[in-house]
């Protein structure tokens, strides 16, 4: 989990990582315009594949939920990651 406060983008706040056996959420919230947040959040997915540690260990980390907070104004987001088989 070091690695992924290494490659955090400052404008991506990680709240909750749940680890469900193979699979781990990632909850948090990005800051900006919903355009600028949403690409944000695509090239933090980006990077999650491509990083040298999460990229071997998980398959294809996906987003699976962004949709703007009303109470501040923030797109929050969920990612999933998968550790790969074998």
């Amino acid at each position: 989990m070091l690695r992924l406060g290494e490659i955090l983008p400052e404008n991506i706040t990680i709240d909750t990582i749940d680890w469900r056996g193979k699979i781990i959420p990632l909850r948090g919230t990005v800051d900006g315009t919903p355009d600028e947040a949403s690409g944000y959040a695509s090239a933090l997915v980006d990077t999650l594949n491509e990083d040298e540690l999460f990229g071997p260990l998980f398959d294809d980390a996906n987003l699976t939920s962004l949709m703007q907070n009303p109470a501040t104004g923030l797109l929050s987001l969920e990612i999933r990651l998968q550790f790969t088989e074998g």
